[in-house]
């Protein structure tokens, strides 16, 4: 695996204390699972009742319509949260599949877990509303990207180097 995340370096716990994590890491609504490049760790529209972490590897997040085609929305690499927004919402589903593009390590905990984690420790909510906040604004700007630039922007954008 080629990216690797220490569990107490994860941006989500980013000023928590060692024994905080610690507590999640012991709840008995969590679980480590491994995936081999190719595999699935979730399927849009499945229900979202955890919380993934990615810990190590990377994945291609990825959109199918009713015909099978596919729009690839992001390449992530770890340490990030998979679908964070999506735990806590009324409609609380996948809005991607997630697939492993290289083999993966990924934190499971139940959100019930979590969220007496984010009642128990404010640095971990404030941490967690960034993500969150930082994901919206991503999105916002894929979305535009998407469905308001022109072809030529969006290529002039593409090839320029930041």
């Amino acid at each position: 695996m080629n990216t690797c995340c220490n569990l107490y370096d994860f941006p989500l716990f980013k000023d928590c204390s060692r024994r905080s994590i610690d507590a999640l890491l012991q709840s008995s609504s969590n679980r480590f699972s491994t995936y081999k490049e190719g595999e699935l760790i979730a399927l849009q529209g499945a229900s979202c009742r955890s919380l993934y972490l990615l810990l190590e590897g990377s994945v291609c997040a990825f959109m199918t319509n009713d015909e099978g085609k596919e729009l690839t929305v992001e390449r992530m690499k770890a340490p990030q949260i998979l679908a964070p927004a999506f735990i806590y919402g009324s409609e609380n589903q996948f809005p991607v599949s997630v697939k492993a593009i290289e083999d993966s390590k990924v934190w499971i905990v139940s959100k019930d877990s979590f969220f007496t984690a984010l009642q128990e420790n404010d640095k971990l909510l404030k941490n967690f509303l960034r993500v969150i906040s930082d994901r919206s604004l991503f999105l916002s700007k894929k979305l535009k990207e998407f469905a308001l630039e022109s072809l030529s922007t969006r290529l002039v954008s593409y090839l320029v180097v930041p």
